[in-house]
């Protein structure tokens, strides 16, 4: 498939030969209940810049620890 959009297929028979198929766009598909990971770290300089310290390190936490701050500085107490 060569769109845009992820889509899930789905095979009448299990099996990726199969000649029916039915493609579900990926908006219409159940969307995930999960609620955003609560920040665990606070930018010193512009406190409107929280992570939570799960994924790539943002530039801002990384410079921090490169000037010799802890990540314990920066936690949100």
């Amino acid at each position: 498939m060569a769109t845009r959009k992820a889509a899930s297929t789905i095979c009448c028979r299990g099996t990726s030969s199969c000649q029916a198929k039915l493609t579900v766009p990926s908006s219409d598909r159940l969307q995930s209940s999960r609620t955003p990971a609560a920040a665990k770290y606070r930018n010193p300089e512009n406190p409107a810049l929280t992570w939570s310290g799960r994924g790539r390190k943002p530039l801002w936490f990384v410079e921090e620890l490169e000037e010799g701050k802890t990540a314990s500085d920066l936690a949100i107490s």
